[in-house]
């Protein structure tokens, strides 16, 4: 059974199972980056909001053999412990007094998100773009975000720069940045001889406490100045993914050759698709307080 046919099957599974109390939409969902995924939606009666369970993953364990009831089975079993009564309703996310405080800052790459831009308020910074995320938090749906787009802007009737005030603050108030070495992150995964090429040639990590979307710390000068002084030099920015980015001093960087060949490396061969952030490098000026494209 090809993959599309594969989605309406579990559909109509999933329908069986849980009869005429809810009702189940097949979506494709555009991620970052352009990546599109497909996923089943279980929707309770007066409810318009329900996390996207994704079918990839299914359908591999489909081609291993699981059945189609199987796998209906499983993804009611995630609705019921994950989706079924989530307190997160429509009418408190279209309230923006209520949604303000869950606003935050996001980095994508510009130019592989060029439609997603058309839909979405967004603020340029080098060739990347800022969106705006709110975060769900709580115990039984667990963590996620609801990427904001143009039609919930104008039912707030807010502008993109205060939506922008609001996650800037919220970014760096409720998200904490911090910058650990590399040799500090993994100081028990490498052998000796890698121990030893990590004090040669230091490198740090840039990120939030939380380790989510911390690549937004490039958004504030006050956070890369501090690096700088950590650092004691001007450095390189290698963006490791919308999470992460890494920050290379100048005196150990090396050609910025070499440093787009590791970032287009690390980009295809450890990032998943939809968390790449760019395949650019920065440079940030300690005296210009200036952060730009190299």
């Amino acid at each position: 059974m090809n993959y599309n046919v594969f989605g309406n099957e579990v559909k109509q599974e999933v329908e069986k199972l849980l009869g005429t109390e809810v009702r189940v939409e097949l979506r494709q969902i555009t991620k970052n980056n352009g990546i599109i995924l497909d996923g089943i939606c279980i929707l309770e009666k007066g409810c318009n909001v329900s996390p996207t369970i994704y079918l990839e993953e299914f359908y591999r364990e489909y081609k291993n053999g699981m059945s189609l009831r199987e796998i209906a089975s499983r993804i009611c079993e995630v609705y019921e412990k994950r989706c079924r009564g989530i307190p997160f309703s429509l009418e408190y996310f279209l309230d923006f007094e209520k949604m303000k405080e869950r606003i935050f800052c996001k980095l994508i790459n510009r130019e592989l998100n060029k439609e997603l831009l058309n839909e979405v308020p967004n603020i340029l910074c080098l060739d990347l773009a800022v969106v705006f995320v709110c975060a769900v938090e709580n115990e039984e749906f667990g963590n996620g975000s609801i990427l904001v787009r143009e039609e919930h802007r104008k039912l707030w009737r807010v502008s993109k720069e205060l939506l922008y005030e609001y996650a800037r603050e919220n970014t760096f108030r409720l998200r904490p940045f911090e910058l650990k070495s590399m040799e500090e992150l993994i100081e028990d995964m490498v052998e000796p001889e890698e121990k030893k090429l990590l004090k040669e040639i230091p490198m740090y990590v840039l990120s939030n406490q939380k380790r989510v979307f911390g690549a937004a710390g490039l958004l504030y000068d006050r956070v890369l100045s501090d690096a700088g002084v950590r650092l004691e030099d001007d450095f390189y920015v290698l963006p490791s993914s919308v999470h992460e980015v890494i920050l290379v001093p100048d005196h150990v960087a090396g050609s910025e050759k070499e440093l787009r060949t590791m970032v287009h490396e690390v980009n295809h061969t450890q990032v998943e698709p939809e968390e790449i952030l760019s395949e650019s490098v920065y440079h940030y000026d300690r005296k210009k307080h200036s952060l730009s494209i190299c």
